[in-house]
């Protein structure tokens, strides 16, 4: 009796059209899964002990337990943006951006130790696809922040470096960088001349 129990609530959410489905996001720091929880309307979403879901009024809503007292921040790898009402309420179009940008990190601190760290591959497509499943239709990134996502990608280019042509090494080192060499006339045919 107790497993026919176990089956028919087991069938129960796909009755009531609940749904569990997975997202997976590649990032620099390897594959990240979202987990999605559908039922009728509303999905929610989690990955690393976070969770993200849209209010009744569609905006986007970030859950995890914070220590009192504890730093929250947003790492890209190389410095840290303090962001402590992250959890407190609705997210602005600002701060979906800032976490929407590649290779981002929600870091929580506590007495200077990182407690706890969860990285954001895939954010905006979760976003992306709780606002349809709502029938939301998604916000653009304000302009003050488009150009973040270039410049990123800007950041991400290597950085050339000017050398002088005065030495024959300097062929070699353009041509590591990717360009054409500089040919130089002959002593010898420029005499000829």
């Amino acid at each position: 009796m107790r497993h026919i129990l176990a089956f028919v609530l087991s069938l129960l959410p796909a009755a009531l059209g609940a749904q569990d489905m997975t997202i997976t996001a590649h990032g620099t720091r390897g594959p990240q899964v979202w987990h999605l929880s559908c039922n009728g309307q509303s999905c929610r979403a989690s990955s690393h002990g976070m969770g993200l879901s849209l209010d009744p009024w569609g905006q986007v809503l970030l859950t995890l337990d914070v220590p009192q007292g504890a730093r929250v921040s947003l790492s890209d790898g190389i410095g840290t943006l303090d962001m402590p009402n992250l959890f407190l309420g609705p997210l602005d179009s600002r701060d979906i951006a800032q976490l929407s940008l590649p290779g981002r990190t929600i870091v929580i601190e506590r007495n200077w130790r990182v407690i706890h760290s969860v990285p954001l591959n895939g954010f905006a497509d979760v976003i992306t696809f709780l606002n349809r499943r709502a029938g939301v239709e998604a916000e653009a990134p304000p302009p003050a922040l488009a150009h973040l996502a270039e410049a990123h990608a800007a950041a991400l280019e290597p950085n050339w470096q000017v050398v002088p042509q005065t030495k024959p090494q300097i062929e070699f080192a353009i041509r590591a960088q990717g360009g054409t060499g500089v040919t130089m006339p002959d002593r010898a045919s420029a005499a000829a001349e």
